[in-house]
């Protein structure tokens, strides 16, 4: 067993594969693929938004 690693694509639900490595891949063969995507950045707005001048001085214990 051999690893590879590259970046890549996925079109129409196809990952295409680099030139350089199609060689080395039978079509019947199987191949275990990891996808590593970005973690998304959530938003903390809500909160923040629902903060009014009532609310000054609840948290300061915190």
């Amino acid at each position: 067993m051999f690893a590879r690693e590259f970046q890549t694509k996925i079109n129409k639900g196809f990952i295409q594969l680099p030139e350089e490595y199609q060689q080395e891949f039978n079509p019947d063969q199987e191949v275990k693929v990891i996808i590593l995507q970005p973690a998304q950045i959530r938003e903390h707005t809500a909160f923040l938004n629902g903060y009014t001048v009532e609310d000054e001085g609840l948290y300061d214990d915190y």
